[in-house]
């Protein structure tokens, strides 16, 4: 009884962490990189979007080369890098 319990636990933990890894790798829309806050994560902006990396601020995904660090998609997208 104990065992079934632990396992429908860790069930829920792998659910869970999977979900977060989905988000942090495939966010979209908006964002703003403020100085002294360096951002490891991709960025995307898909059409109609603004990105800024203020005085000071870093995107950086040095050692995972499966990615890249700023995707364009669609049309409109306004990206201002003050890093």
């Amino acid at each position: 009884m104990l065992k079934n319990i632990y396992l429908i636990g860790c069930n829920y933990c792998l659910i869970l962490i999977f979900i977060i890894f989905i988000n942090t790798n495939l966010q979209a829309g908006d964002f703003t990189i403020t100085a002294g806050d360096p951002d490891n994560n991709s960025q995307s902006l898909e059409g109609n979007e603004v990105g800024v990396i203020e005085a000071g601020g870093t995107l950086d995904v040095t050692g995972d080369y499966s990615q890249s660090a700023l995707d364009f998609t669609g049309t409109d997208n306004e990206f201002t890098n003050n890093g």
